[in-house]
């Protein structure tokens, strides 16, 4: 009789599970369900998000943090579906809609010479202990760890950072300098460190990204909602005039 009972419980609890994944593929078929987006620190996901929940209202969107080390490999293994990324990244399978630009700097100690410069040239930096990215793909490596000695000799290698609060520590005492976005700056003002917009290197860029080889209408509605909202034009500093 127990046993009886028992394959009963059973039976009712897997034929519930089974109206709940009827369910969740109705709801899903219908617009419904989830969209896990990730983002890079700073990056601007305003636009593309209204644009989105205006054309899918019932999706939940989830955001995902995305690092310089996992941003490529986050959006390959499904732990983010889409991505807001910065360029470059390395894995052929990601497709990539560029976003928008903005300027570089170099973030350093409030002691150091350079501190109160409107501007520097990587030629200045040329014997600055550059911190580096720890766990960075070589494409990353070759953008955001130049070396910025004129005669192409190696630059000082700085220690090795995993966030941006160990960068400021590393800054802060006097044991290197590193590139950053401007707008990365800007959300860590501190009387300890300087940035100084830097003149001479390419505007970093912004971007979409997504997984080219996996089939997602939720995905394909989220760039074609982003695409409206592209600039090709390098965002203004913090405090500058805009852009005409």
């Amino acid at each position: 009789m127990r046993a009886g009972e028992q394959f009963l419980q059973d039976a009712r609890d897997l034929l519930a599970a089974a109206r709940a994944a009827r369910n969740r593929a109705r709801r899903i078929a219908a617009g419904e369900g989830v969209l896990k987006v990730g983002v890079m620190l700073s990056s601007d996901i305003t636009a593309p998000l209204h644009a989105f929940s205006a054309r899918e209202a019932r999706v939940r969107i989830e955001l995902v943090r995305l690092r310089w080390r996992n941003q490529s490999t986050d959006l390959v293994d499904g732990t983010a579906d889409v991505g807001f990324v910065r360029l470059p990244v390395d894995a052929g399978r990601l497709r990539v809609l560029p976003l928008y630009q903005e300027g570089l700097c170099v973030v350093l100690s409030v002691r150091h010479p350079l501190a109160g410069e409107d501007t520097v040239g990587l030629r200045a930096l040329a014997d600055e202990p550059l911190l580096r990215h720890a766990g960075a793909s070589p494409a990353w490596s070759a953008v955001w760890n130049t070396g910025p000695r004129p005669d192409g000799t190696p630059s000082l290698r700085g220690p090795d950072v995993h966030d941006m609060e160990e960068i400021l520590a590393y800054v802060r005492a006097g044991c290197g300098v590193v590139m950053v976005p401007e707008s990365v700056a800007a959300v860590f003002p501190r009387p300890d460190i300087a940035c100084v917009p830097l003149t001479d290197v390419p505007p970093g860029t912004v971007a979409l990204a997504w997984d080219g080889e996996r089939v997602s209408p939720l995905v394909d509605t989220f760039v074609d909602a982003t695409r409206p909202t592209v600039s090709d034009v390098t965002r203004p500093r913090p405090g500058s005039a805009p852009a005409p």
